[in-house]
């Protein structure tokens, strides 16, 4: 099957990369700096200023089953789930 990243309206001037094997992500993670291997081998990537998780995006469906289930506030956020669904 040919892929085509204009068929998706993505357009980028870079070169793009598909399937890589694990060996080659990795070569290009060390290649652009972006991680280095640990003694045992694995890929120690470099997350950078943003390492935890980002609790304020986090929206849970308003649904009268679940509703009094919920502790609503600021990292449970409710939405409706018509702009649920247009997501």
């Amino acid at each position: 099957m040919d892929f085509n990243l204009n068929d998706l309206r993505i357009n980028t001037s870079k070169e793009t990369y598909r399937n890589l094997s694990y060996a080659e992500l990795v070569a290009h993670a060390i290649r652009n700096g972006e991680g280095t291997l640990a003694d045992s081998g694995a890929l120690v990537e470099k997350t950078g200023k943003y390492t935890g998780r980002s609790p304020k995006d986090r929206f849970i469906v308003k649904h009268e089953s679940i509703n009094n289930l919920i502790n609503w506030g600021a990292v449970n956020l409710p939405i409706e789930e018509e702009i649920f669904n247009n997501l």
